[in-house]
């Protein structure tokens, strides 16, 4: 999915200027623009409010037994809403004036 890859991308961008590795930042924010650039559909309208279901597996406590043989792990589902087309040009527009 076009704008799921471009949220993970504000989010790498975010926490490499976050930990000061500006250069992957700045390397990632290129990225972006030409992504941008490409003038994809990254929705039909402004005003839809998108939602997306990640589900991350969830480590195991000192609490948990776990077998040597033990497939299953569990996972958490968390909900994440979708930035709007316009959210993100300013979220862009933003990281690129702190880069």
């Amino acid at each position: 999915n076009h704008r799921l890859h471009l949220h993970y991308l504000l989010l790498y961008i975010t926490f490499n200027i976050h930990t000061g590795n500006m250069k992957d930042a700045t390397e990632k924010l290129a990225e972006v623009h030409i992504m941008l650039n490409q003038k994809k559909d990254l929705e039909n309208s402004d005003d839809v409010k998108s939602y997306t279901t990640i589900h991350v597996s969830a480590a195991p406590t000192s609490s948990t037994t776990m077998t040597p043989y033990s497939t299953s792990t569990e996972s958490v589902a968390v909900k994440i809403k979708l930035l709007s087309k316009t959210e993100i040009y300013k979220l862009t527009n933003l990281i690129s004036r702190i880069c």
